[in-house]
């Protein structure tokens, strides 16, 4: 039996995300989308492989709808897809030249990837691309009339959190940060997402939406 989604929340970037991901429709657009354009565009080096996968993407979007909002999810996708392949090693051996932590690089790669993710899905959700505009700006700045999470205290927390850590892994003298204020923002950290979470369940919309994929 094929495996249509493995872990794709626990993906290290945007590429690794697509192999897990949907993976019938994520093979089917690699094999005969992708790949013949690469082969087309090999003589342009990386400018091919760019425009092959932001081409590819565009439609990846595409087929979930006709909607503006689509096409430009699969734009969005396929820059960031484009650019994380390219410059992957370069950014790999810098992270890793100013010692940060294998673990928090692992870490950090599968939340900012569940981020982008989950930012550009309002897309789909959104009926028009004036919709998404309007959610992007309640989500960031908020909007008259409308309750959002507000998510500035666990991002101030956890920031600190790993700025703290980084500076241990540096070599930070322990008394600039010791043991007993990390434990502090590790649990400080915790109790932030959690009330964003109650927060958002008691606040949240009555009306729901069927999930994109049940249409298919």
């Amino acid at each position: 039996m094929l495996t249509n989604f493995r872990q794709p929340w626990l993906s290290q970037n945007l590429p690794d995300y697509w192999r897990r991901w949907h993976i019938s429709l994520s093979s089917w657009f690699r094999d005969y989308v992708f790949t013949p354009l690469q082969f087309q565009a090999r003589r342009w080096g990386a400018y091919g492989l760019a425009t092959a996968l932001i081409f590819t993407f565009m439609l990846v979007g595409i087929w979930h709808g006709a909607g503006v909002q689509f096409a430009v999810f699969g734009l969005i996708h396929g820059a960031l897809v484009a650019f994380s392949t390219l410059t992957f090693t370069r950014r790999d051996k810098y992270w890793r030249s100013i010692g940060i932590p294998p673990t928090l690089l692992m870490i950090g790669r599968a939340v900012s990837t569940f981020l982008i993710v989950s930012l550009t899905f309002i897309l789909f959700r959104a009926g028009s691309m004036s919709d998404a505009v309007w959610i992007y700006k309640t989500i960031f700045s908020g909007a008259a009339g409308s309750r959002t999470v507000h998510t500035t205290m666990p991002s101030v927390v956890i920031a600190l959190l790993i700025a703290g850590d980084i500076a241990a892994s540096r070599g930070v003298n322990a008394k600039g940060f010791a043991s007993w204020s990390r434990w502090t923002a590790y649990y400080a950290a915790v109790a932030c997402v959690v009330v964003a979470i109650f927060h958002h369940a008691i606040e949240a919309s009555p009306y729901d939406q069927q999930f994109i994929y049940f249409k298919f």
